[in-house]
């Protein structure tokens, strides 16, 4: 999706417009999207290095990353997630 400089979009008309989007892809083309996408992080030296991970649950068919959460690590990851308490994150 291509964006105008000339007529930017605000912060919510962003995430009404992409939240369309993903909403509007067909479930196996998320599907596939989601295995490669988590594909990539498996292989990817970062991912392999890092021992604190931050992620989060999947809401609105955003990537989906809990098949991280359960895979055999060769060390001990430690996994944080946000916390929403009323309209904060804490």
């Amino acid at each position: 999706m291509a964006f105008s400089a000339a007529s930017p979009l605000t912060k919510p008309q962003l995430r009404k417009t992409l939240l369309a989007q993903r909403r509007s892809l067909p479930v196996t083309t998320w599907q596939q999207d989601n295995v490669a996408l988590i594909s990539h992080l498996q292989h990817s030296d970062l991912f392999q290095r890092s021992h604190c991970i931050l992620a989060y649950f999947s809401i609105h068919q955003e990537p989906d990353l809990g098949e991280l959460f359960h895979q055999p690590v060769p060390e001990q990851k430690t996994w944080c997630f946000p916390v929403i308490r009323g309209q904060t994150l804490a």
